[in-house]
C-alpha cells in the first residue's frame, strides 16, 4: 500500500509539473522586461500566459486554471483589473482560488475576500474580483480549481482572449478505457496535434499495466478579439478547442458520456417541454375560441400565432434557462412570459387543434455557430416553433407583435436547429422567408428668408427594420424615442412641435416628426449655406483600421435618405452636392443633387445587398461606409437674386 501512495504520489507531481512549468508568484526577468509585442504595439496589456489542465476520474472532472497577466498603461490596467469566474451553482465547485498583484518593486498584493463578489444568473454563479494596488507594469496572477460532476458538458477552451496573448496551454490527463473527440475553431493545423506523454495508472496497473495519457495543446502570440460593430457571437471567432468525453470501458464498467441529437431532444422534451406544460385542457379551450370559424389550415395557424404575439406580454425576466415560471398556469393566469414560454404555448395551441407543430431549439446569432457534430443541449439559448401545413413547412417566432407571421427575428437567422419530437427528435434545416428589409427617411425643409426653417421628416420602415425600430419604440418612452434615434443626430438646436409614430400587423413601422432648427440655414453675403438633415451613418461605425473578424449585417437592406429643400426667395444659382457613386462586391452607395423650380432634393441610398464581409474585404467596406459619413456633412449653397 505503501508503495503504490508513493507511486501515485509520483505520477500527480510529474501532472502538474508537465502543465505548470511556470510557479506560483515567480516572475521572471524576461517578464518583468516584457513591453507590448511587435505584431500588436497598440497592446496595453498582455496575458503571459492562460493555462488549463483537466484530470478526468469516473467521478468527476477537476480543471486546474493558471493565469498570468501584465499592464503596460493605464488604459491596460483598466483592461485587465477586473476579472470574473463562471461556474454552474449545482454541479460546479470552486476550490483553491489565490489571487495577488504584483507590483514592479517586487510586492505582492493579495487579492482579499472583500474585494471578491457574487452573483446568480439563471442556474450559474459568477465570482468577480478587482485587483489592488494595480499601476503600469505590474503583474497580475490567479489560480483556482473547478471540481466538476458535470463530466457530459465541458466548456470550450479558448486560446485566444480580449487581451492579446502572449502563451495559452490546454492539457487533459486521463487513465486507459475513457474515449474522447476534439474539435476545433479557428486553431492552425499545425496546433491540432497535441504533445501526449504516458505514464503508470496505480489504479489499473497492478490488474493490467495501464497508463495515464495527458494530452497538450498550444498555441502562442493570439492577437484579442474585441467586440466590434456588426459582428456575431464574438466567440465564433476565438481561436478554441472543444474537448467531450464519449465513453469509458474497462472489464467492469461501460459509461456513454455523449447520446445522439435523438437523445437529447427527447431529454429535452422531458425536462423542458412535458414539466413546463401542465394545462393541456386550457390551452386546447383557448385554441378552439381563437380558431371557431376558421377552415384552413394556414388560417388557424395565423389566428394563433396572432393571438399569443398580442394577448401575451414578452418579458426577458428568467427563472431559468428558457422560463421565467415553472409551469405554464402562470402564464395563462398573468399574460406575460418570455419569448420561449410564448413559443411554447404556440406549439401547444397548434397540436390542441390538430395541426402538427413542434419547438425547435436553435442558438441565436448572438450565442454562437451552431456546431451539429458536437452533440450538446448547452449549444442551444433559445426555442422557436415549426409548423406542418399543407402547403409546406412554416417557422415562427411569437415572441413580438411586430414580427408578422412566418418571420423569424434576425437574431435568430441561423441554419439549423433541433426540432423536439420526443424520441424522434432530429437536426432540421432552417429555412427562412426572404423578406425586404428598407429605411426611408424623406425630409422637406422650408427655409424662410426671416432666417427661419421649418422641418417635417417622414420615416418608412419595412422588414426587419420595421421590427428593429418598432422594438425600439415600445421599450422607450415616445418622446425619448424621437430624441435618441433622431433630433438628437441633428448638428443644430431644435424645437420638437409634434410627432406621430403608427406600427401595424404588416411588419410596417412609420413615423412624422415635425421641428424648427434655424441653425441648418445661414446668410452669408448674397448667399445661403443650407445643411441638409441626415440621420443615420453620420459616422462611420467602422473605426478600427484592421479587422480580424467579418463584418455581419445579419439581413441585406437599403437606407434612403432624400432631402427635399423649399425656399420663399428667389435663386439665381446654386452650389449642390456632386453626384457620386460607389459600388464594392454587396454594397453601393449613391449620391444625386437635382435642381428644379420648386425645390432642390439631395438624395443618398445606402444598399447592403450581401450580410457577411469576409475580413479580406473590410478595408473596401470601410471606405464605402467612410464615403457616406463624409456626404452627410456637404451644403448645398443658393445665390439670391439681385
Amino acid at each position: 500500500m505503501l508503495a503504490k501512495s508513493i507511486i501515485f504520489c509520483f505520477i500527480l507531481s510529474c501532472i502538474v509539473g508537465t502543465v505548470s512549468a511556470q510557479k506560483w508568484g515567480k516572475i521572471t526577468d524576461e517578464e518583468w522586461a516584457l513591453t507590448a509585442p511587435q505584431d500588436y504595439p497598440e497592446a496595453n496589456a498582455v496575458i503571459i500566459f492562460a493555462k488549463a489542465h483537466l484530470n478526468v476520474s469516473l467521478d468527476n472532472i477537476e480543471i486546474n486554471y493558471h493565469i498570468r497577466m501584465k499592464a503596460f498603461t493605464t488604459d491596460g490596467v483598466e483592461e485587465i483589473g477586473d476579472r470574473a469566474i463562471s461556474y454552474h451553482k449545482k454541479y460546479d465547485k470552486i476550490k483553491r482560488f489565490k489571487a495577488h498583484t504584483i507590483t514592479p518593486d517586487g510586492k505582492k498584493h493579495e487579492v482579499k475576500k472583500d474585494a471578491i463578489f457574487q452573483k446568480e444568473i439563471g442556474s450559474y454563479r459568477e465570482k468577480t474580483f478587482t485587483f489592488p494596488a494595480m499601476e503600469p507594469d505590474c503583474i497580475i496572477e490567479y489560480r483556482f480549481s473547478n471540481i466538476s460532476e458535470r463530466l457530459h458538458h465541458l466548456k470550450p477552451w479558448f486560446f485566444q482572449n480580449e487581451v492579446y496573448t502572449m502563451y495559452s496551454e490546454f492539457a487533459v490527463s486521463f487513465a486507459n478505457g475513457f474515449v474522447y473527440n476534439v474539435s476545433y475553431q479557428n486553431v492552425p493545423v499545425l496546433n491540432r496535434q497535441a504533445k501526449v506523454e504516458e505514464m503508470m495508472d496505480v489504479d489499473s496497473y497492478l490488474i493490467s499495466g495501464g497508463k495515464i495519457r495527458t494530452f497538450t495543446w498550444t498555441m502562442e502570440n493570439l492577437p484579442p478579439i474585441k467586440d466590434e460593430p456588426y459582428m456575431s457571437a464574438i466567440n465564433d471567432y476565438r481561436s478554441s478547442l472543444r474537448f467531450q468525453l464519449v465513453s469509458f470501458e474497462n472489464p467492469y464498467n461501460f459509461i456513454k458520456y455523449v447520446e445522439g441529437w435523438d437523445k437529447m431532444g427527447e431529454n429535452f422534451q422531458k425536462w423542458w417541454i412535458d414539466d413546463y406544460c401542465n394545462k393541456k385542457n386550457d390551452v386546447k379551450k383557448m385554441a378552439e375560441e381563437v380558431t371557431a370559424g376558421l377552415t384552413s389550415q394556414r388560417e388557424i395557424s395565423m389566428a394563433i400565432h396572432k393571438h399569443v404575439s398580442e394577448q401575451f406580454k414578452t418579458s426577458r425576466d428568467y427563472l431559468n434557462r428558457y422560463y421565467m415560471r415553472e409551469k405554464m398556469d402562470g402564464l395563462l393566469t398573468e399574460k406575460i412570459g418570455s419569448p420561449e414560454e410564448k413559443n411554447i404555448l404556440m406549439v401547444e395551441m397548434h397540436m390542441a387543434v390538430g395541426i402538427p407543430c413542434w419547438p425547435v431549439a436553435i442558438s441565436r446569432r448572438s450565442h454562437g455557430k451552431f456546431a451539429p457534430n458536437n452533440p450538446d443541449l448547452q449549444q442551444f439559448d433559445y426555442i422557436i416553433a415549426v409548423t406542418q401545413l399543407d402547403d409546406g413547412w412554416i417557422f415562427l417566432d411569437a415572441s413580438s407583435h411586430l414580427s408578422p407571421y412566418g418571420i423569424i427575428p434576425p437574431s435568430c437567422l441561423t441554419y439549423a436547429g433541433l426540432l423536439i419530437n420526443g424520441k424522434q427528435s432530429e437536426l432540421v434545416n432552417i429555412v427562412v422567408k426572404s423578406i425586404q428589409s428598407y429605411r426611408a427617411d424623406i425630409t422637406r425643409m422650408f427655409v424662410s428668408s426671416d432666417g427661419t426653417v421649418v422641418c417635417s421628416t417622414e420615416c418608412r420602415y419595412s422588414g426587419y427594420k420595421a421590427s428593429q425600430y418598432g422594438r425600439r419604440y415600445e421599450r422607450n418612452e415616445p418622446d425619448e424615442f424621437v430624441e435618441k434615434y433622431y433630433l438628437e443626430r441633428l448638428p443644430v438646436d431644435y424645437v420638437l412641435d409634434d410627432f406621430n409614430c403608427e406600427l401595424d400587423s404588416l411588419s410596417q413601422f412609420h413615423m412624422t416628426l415635425n421641428y424648427s432648427a434655424d441653425e441648418l440655414a445661414e446668410q452669408l453675403d448674397n448667399n445661403w449655406i443650407i445643411k441638409p438633415v441626415r440621420y443615420a451613418y453620420q459616422t462611420n461605425p467602422f473605426e478600427s483600421e484592421k479587422r480580424l473578424i467579418p463584418v455581419d449585417f445579419q439581413y441585406p437592406f437599403v437606407y434612403h435618405s432624400i432631402v427635399e429643400i423649399h425656399t420663399d426667395f428667389a435663386v439665381e444659382q446654386s452650389m449642390l452636392p456632386e453626384n457620386m457613386a460607389k459600388e464594392i462586391n454587396g454594397a453601393k452607395f449613391t449620391r444625386v443633387s437635382v435642381m428644379s423650380d420648386s425645390c432642390i432634393v439631395v438624395a443618398h441610398k445606402l444598399e447592403i445587398t450581401e450580410p457577411e464581409f469576409k475580413v479580406r474585404r473590410y478595408q473596401a467596406l470601410r471606405d464605402i461606409f467612410d464615403l457616406v459619413a463624409r456626404t452627410s456633412e456637404d451644403e448645398v449653397t443658393l445665390v439670391l437674386k439681385e
